[in-house]
Order: C-alpha cells, then sequence, then structure tokens
C-alpha cells in the first residue's frame, strides 16, 4: 500500500480482502478446528445469534428456562475478584485459566453440556441479563471461557458494565433498590472455535481488580466517595427475565473460502539493505533472539524499497 501511493509502484492491494482475522481454538489438539487466519470482504460475517439462556442449574443451554430462580451474592469493594489475564496493560495479560477465582461466593458459573462437535462463535459477543441490587450503583461482570477436558477454564473475552452508565456514558442514571433492569454486557468481539468434548461457561460477578477499578457500590463520582457498602446483587433466570449469553454462531465449514489467500505482489526486504530498517548493532543482536522481530520482517511486502 505506500508502494503503491509514495512510490507509484506495483501492488495488489486493492484486491486484498477487506478483513483479516485470526480465529483461535484448542491449543492442545493440532488437528481441531481454528487458530489459523481466515479472511472475508466485509465484518461482521454473517452470523447467527444464538442465545444460550442461563439455567436454574447452573448450565447452559439453547432452550428458555422453564423454572425459575433468583440468584443472589454479595459483592464487597473491599474484597474484589482479582484480576487473571485478559486484555491488560501493565499486569499479566492472555488466557489464563480461571479456575482460581470461579470458586468465590461471588462468583456465579454457567457451564454448557459437553460439545459434541466444534462450536464457532466469530463477532461481536454481549450477555443479556436481568439483574437488581440494594444500592445505587455497582457493577457487574461476565467472563467468557473454554473449558478442557481436564476442566481448565482458560479465558477468551471479558467485559464489564457500570450500572449508573447502562444507557450511556454521557450522563447517570442511578438504580433504584429492588428494580430489576435488563441490561447487554458488551464483552467486545472475538473468533474462537470450542473442540469437541469442551464446555462453554460464563463466570458472572461484580468486580475484575485491578483491571477495572473496584466499586465503592455508593452514588459518588469516581474517586469522590469517602465511604463504600457492600451491595446484595442479584441475577434473575427465568421464562420472563431471560439472561443469556449471545453468541455469533457460524456454522460448521462456512469460513473457509478464503483461507489461502495470500498477496500476488511480495517485495522481500532486506533490513541491511535499507537504511530506514538499519538499527544499533546491539539492539539488532536484542531483536534477533525474538521470534516476534523474526515475524515482523516475514509480513513487510507493503514497506517501500
Amino acid at each position: 500500500m505506500v508502494n503503491e501511493y509514495t512510490m507509484n509502484g506495483p501492488t495488489d492491494y486493492d484486491s486484498w480482502p477487506a478483513v483479516t482475522y485470526y480465529v483461535m481454538g484448542d491449543v492442545n489438539d493440532s488437528n481441531a478446528s481454528g487458530n489459523e487466519w481466515r479472511y472475508a470482504d466485509d465484518w461482521p460475517i454473517p452470523f447467527i445469534e444464538r442465545a444460550w439462556y442461563l439455567q436454574t442449574d447452573g448450565s447452559l443451554q439453547t432452550i428458555i428456562p422453564t423454572n425459575e430462580q433468583q440468584f443472589n451474592y454479595l459483592y464487597d469493594p473491599s474484597n474484589p475478584v482479582p484480576t487473571i489475564g485478559g486484555g491488560n496493560l501493565n499486569i499479566p495479560a492472555g488466557p489464563f485459566d480461571q479456575r482460581p477465582v470461579e470458586n468465590r461466593s461471588d462468583v456465579l458459573i454457567f457451564t454448557s453440556p459437553v460439545l459434541e462437535q466444534p462450536y464457532e462463535a466469530s463477532g461481536a459477543i454481549k450477555a443479556r441479563l436481568f439483574l437488581s441490587s440494594d444500592c445505587p450503583d455497582t457493577d457487574f461482570t461476565v467472563k467468557l471461557t473454554d473449558v478442557y477436558p481436564d476442566g481448565r477454564s482458560m479465558l477468551i473475552t471479558d467485559g464489564i458494565l457500570r450500572m449508573r452508565n447502562r444507557n450511556g456514558f454521557d450522563h447517570w442514571e442511578l438504580m433504584q433498590p429492588g428494580t430489576i433492569y435488563q441490561v447487554d454486557v458488551d464483552l467486545w468481539s472475538t473468533s474462537y472455535v470450542w473442540n469437541t468434548g469442551h464446555h462453554i461457561r460464563i463466570a458472572i460477578s461484580s468486580s475484575n481488580y485491578p483491571r477495572c477499578l473496584n466499586n465503592p457500590n455508593t452514588a459518588d463520582g469516581i474517586y469522590k466517595n469517602t465511604t463504600s457498602a457492600i451491595a446484595q446483587n442479584s441475577l434473575y433466570v427465568d421464562a420472563v427475565h431471560c439472561s443469556c449469553l449471545l453468541l455469533p454462531e457460524i456454522p460448521l465449514n462456512t469460513t473457509s473460502t478464503q483461507q489461502s489467500w495470500v498477496p500476488s505482489v511480495q517485495t522481500p526486504l532486506s533490513d541491511a539493505g535499507h537504511p530506514l530498517l538499519q538499527l544499533p548493532e546491539r539492539l539488532q543482536n536484542i531483536l534477533h533472539r525474538s521470534p516476534v522481530y523474526t515475524r515482523l520482517f516475514e509480513y513487510r511486502s507493503f514497506m517501500m524499497k
């Protein structure tokens, strides 16, 4: 692209697919679906929005619950759920095993049956929840994980919602104690394939600290509170309050048509032959020991000669 617009050189940039994305999957099974780059002409790719309903027995099913249950827990801002992995900047990041925090009394777990075939979700993910609290404000968090046959619960993506901002960040709407609210918790976008024999799981709570500042459960502004409160938060599961996980389901074998695409115009570059790529020798020695640096120079056909 740079070569085309600055040097008037040959390129097939305009013929490239508009979207390049990576589909994650089972890291232990080399034959599992996923773990590959794919290409598309638009995003999101076509999908079926599949609701996985929370059930009174703690399961995730694709049918609306017939029983009713109010799940209650106490959220104490002085004892928040500790962050374990995720999209962090200055603390350990990545797909960590969530089992160390899933057995807490302030974490609600819902798990699908064993999957009998691979299941792909690619696109925006959200949790639609029916909730209440006895405090004027609180947070609700949702984690999406892949439960392996050995029990590992590996984080895929997560999200958090501050209830005062449930209808926008330009104003506050405090909660009324006991009132049930329907909210969508945004878990951002991802592309993932759960392998056969795995489970889909979500964990619902009210904190993820220190990644997210723990809510003091008061009406005060951020950093303005001088007190805090322990909140009794409730999640509702029944045929009217259909709390669910909404996944962008991709039918099997529908996104493989462009997997082998590569640019037809490729210009290999030598960092030794390009003054803009030359670095001090000591820094080069350090970088060349990094796999990331090596991979970087495998994908530089867009750079100038």
